[in-house]
């Protein structure tokens, strides 16, 4: 089930419904299982894997709370992160090899999002942080919570069980908060993001036949696209929990406007930044053990965010440009600014977006080669129409009622246009 079809549209309404006249003890039963509901949908094998998942690190979890010497806790705790770890590199990174194998293996739609969420609560328990979650129903809802389960904001254990096990009546502010999230969500992915898409698809499409300038619009435009997309998706999740009285962490924060590629980190997908420092950066030192060190540290923890997001080189390669350019700011202390922030982040997103390096080594090569041509995408007004409306909407936390207005009527024409073509695209982060 997808947040931008006509069935969650309807899903999402009978769930806060249903929470909201159910008293509290009962409440977690009717999430979870809307929770499994709409994971299901998507593929039952896939919602087998998350129940296992699931399973495996609960039980493992309490037996590290019952423990009393440290090495079973520390093999309790192993055995946890080696299944989670395995299971997502057997689905995920065996894309790597399938094809020259002739394989195809599904990919389960969240599975990056929900392991981190489990190795976190897993982790946390070792360290002695929290206390293991005895009640396997509310921890299953903490680790399958439909709002943030396919594509984040990643949760840590003790922010959001916290608020599962709460008792708390929906307040007047959750339904106005909760709906206006909606609509900035819905507003950015279905009138922004897929508004920008067909500048940016032929491009990436054929980067053989891409002029130079249509190389460097389609890697700026990719960048709002993907800003659009996923903080777009974010704050459907966001509007969603909180018409269930559930606060989920902020993941963006005008993430464009960093001074720095190390600032825009602090703002670009603000969860996943938050647990590779707390649990990849800090361990391995962190900035402790002087500054080779820490530029080891840098490069490997975005080495695994670029495995994190896809079994593809180019995924890695722009991980590892992220690390580079972070690294050269550490040594020199200098920062890019604002717009060569910008530029290098776009540059950057090439090797995200292209179908595979060789794509990508043809696009910068027709940076160089391919001033011939001063042809101007497809669609490009539309796309610039996009981006105005985006920096108009980032500038503003809260609309005035008049944007408010106009956001929803431009979303209802938009909807009714979906309803006449057959749906919008998925949301990119659906992939990873």
């Amino acid at each position: 089930m997808n947040f931008n079809t006509p069935e969650y549209l309807v899903f999402l309404p009978v769930v806060a419904i249903l929470h909201a006249i159910l008293p509290q003890k009962r409440r977690w039963a009717l999430l979870l299982a809307a929770s499994w509901l709409f994971y299901f949908s998507w593929e039952p094998l896939a919602g087998a894997l998350l129940v296992l998942t699931t399973l495996v690190s609960w039980l493992c979890a309490l037996g590290v709370g019952r423990a009393r010497g440290s090495a079973a806790k520390r093999a309790l705790a192993a055995l946890a992160i080696a299944f989670s770890l395995g299971l997502l590199a057997v689905f995920k990174y065996s894309g790597f090899f399938a094809p020259q194998l002739g394989l195809k293996i599904l990919l389960p739609v969240g599975i990056s999002f929900y392991t981190f969420q489990t190795l976190s609560y897993v982790i946390d328990v070792y360290r002695g942080k929290i206390e293991p979650e005895r009640h396997f129903g509310y921890y299953a809802l903490f680790v399958s919570f439909f709002p943030q389960l396919v594509a984040g904001p990643i949760e840590r254990p003790d922010k959001l069980l916290p608020q599962l096990r709460a008792e708390r009546r929906i307040a007047k502010s959750d339904l106005i908060d909760g709906g206006a999230l909606l609509l900035r969500g819905y507003f950015k992915k279905t009138v922004l993001a897929d508004t920008i898409a067909p500048c940016v698809d032929p491009i990436f499409a054929s980067p053989e036949a891409a002029g130079a300038l249509s190389v460097l619009v389609g890697a700026v435009l990719f960048g709002l696209q993907i800003y659009c997309d996923f903080s777009g998706y974010t704050d459907i999740a966001r509007g969603s929990a909180r018409l269930l009285g559930v606060e989920l962490t902020e993941n963006f924060d005008r993430p464009y406007s960093a001074q720095s590629v190390r600032g825009f980190w602090r703002r670009w997908h603000m969860s996943l930044t938050s647990w590779f420092t707390d649990y990849v950066y800090i361990p391995l030192g962190g900035n402790r053990k002087g500054r080779a060190r820490q530029i080891v540290n840098t490069l490997a923890v975005f080495l695994l965010s670029g495995l994190w997001h896809g079994a593809g080189w180019g995924f890695v390669v722009w991980g590892l440009i992220h690390g580079a350019l972070i690294s050269l700011e550490i040594l020199t202390g200098r920062r890019a600014g604002r717009l060569g922030t910008f530029a290098l982040v776009s540059l950057a997103w090439i090797f995200f977006r292209a179908p595979s390096i060789g794509d990508a080594l043809t696009l910068f090569s027709r940076l160089i080669s391919g001033w011939e041509s001063f042809a101007l995408p497809t669609g490009i007004a539309g796309a610039l129409c996009a981006a105005a409306a985006l920096f108009a909407l980032d500038r503003n936390s809260k609309p005035s009622p008049i944007a408010t207005f106009a956001m929803a009527l431009t979303l209802g024409l938009s909807a009714l246009a979906l309803l006449g073509s057959g749906g919008g695209n998925a949301f990119i982060y659906f992939q990873f």
